[in-house]
């Protein structure tokens, strides 16, 4: 695989967890295709970082249909099992495919497919950006310290002070107001749960649909781009180098999402407290007691000479890089015209 390809997909394991747990969260329902299954053809799917061995949170596992579970594998499939739209996905999956190989409106869909995918993912991920920068005060102590904060102060004023982040879509920011103002302490319990809930669905959502584009970007990307008797060729290899650019950002996305969390004692990836700092300590660098995974490093961000996040600079940071999202999708719809005019027409 090239440079051009994102990171390498997790591949399955006998995952040590209960999986009617998350076949039961889910609803014995295909998070990505949305088709209903039992024990016998669901699958567990990997989101974010999981280890290679030992138990497995439910936070961190989706529930997949074998078909698509095939495809996130990029296992090759009988042509019986494949749509039209990602049939092209399991050609020749041991090594490079020649552009020749797949027929153009073969290659349209999977393209059109892609860019569905990755468009469903731009507005989400431009959702669950905004929704991160209103944790701090969402979940603001009486006190003004965030509740269970990893060594932070001050939070609730800097995120007054910070920009919330703007949608890829428009220039204008949102007006970060969409919290109702009650803190941790006098908030009822159940409103700690819905952000928990909100923002654990909104990730692991996020990142099986990144998944999926990464596994057709990833299938797209095997075809030749040196095959001169296609004018295809260059079209293509532009769309993939930008689609590719706009997954990054994507990517950086969630995970400045995950340091808010992170910088207000939340794990990323379940939302659980972490353990608490001591005041004016370094943050905890201990394993979330609930799923395990380590917590991220929030040093760079904080703010001089201090173990205080600067959210200020975190949510100018999600700005920035959503207006660089916006920027590479304008680009992506120019090249995407060009590549299916060029199909259509052949």
């Amino acid at each position: 695989m090239s440079a051009r390809c994102l990171r390498s997909l997790v591949t399955s394991r006998e995952w040590d967890i209960d999986r009617r747990v998350v076949f039961d969260r889910d609803e014995f329902t295909c998070q990505h295709c949305e088709s209903a299954g039992d024990e016998e053809t669901l699958r567990l799917y990997p989101v974010g970082t999981v280890p290679t061995d030992g138990p497995v949170h439910e936070s961190s596992l989706v529930t997949v249909c074998s078909t698509c579970a095939a495809v996130l594998r990029d296992d090759a499939r009988p042509a019986r099992e494949r749509s039209a739209v990602d049939s092209a996905a399991s050609i020749d999956a041991d090594g490079p495919a020649a552009l020749a190989a797949i027929a153009p409106d073969e290659l349209f869909a999977l393209v059109h497919e892609t860019t569905r995918k990755q468009g469903t993912a731009v507005s989400d991920v431009a959702a669950f950006a905004s929704f991160a920068t209103t944790l701090p005060s969402a979940l603001a102590g009486s006190d003004g310290d965030t509740a269970g904060s990893a060594g932070s102060t001050d939070s609730t004023d800097s995120a007054d002070r910070a920009e919330s982040p703007v949608s890829p879509e428009s220039t204008a920011p949102a007006t970060g107001d969409e919290t109702d103002g009650e803190t941790a302490d006098t908030a009822p319990e159940s409103s700690v749960d819905d952000l928990s809930r909100e923002f654990v669905t909104a990730r692991r959502t996020l990142l099986l649909t990144l998944s999926v584009v990464d596994r057709r970007l990833a299938r797209l990307d095997q075809f030749e781009s040196d095959a001169t008797e296609s004018a295809a060729a260059p079209l293509l290899l532009d769309f993939v180098d930008t689609a590719t650019k706009l997954q990054s950002e994507l990517h950086d996305l969630v995970s400045l999402a995950e340091l808010v969390a992170a910088s207000i004692g939340r794990c990323h990836n379940c939302f659980e407290p972490l353990a608490v700092a001591a005041p004016g300590g370094p943050a905890p660098s201990q394993p979330c007691p609930t799923c395990a995974q380590s917590p991220r490093d929030t040093e760079a961000w904080h703010r001089a000479d201090s173990n205080v996040v600067d959210f200020e600079r975190l949510f100018s940071a999600t700005n920035d890089t959503l207006r660089d999202a916006a920027a590479t999708t304008e680009t992506l719809t120019e090249r995407t015209t060009a590549l299916a005019t060029e199909l259509v027409e052949k």
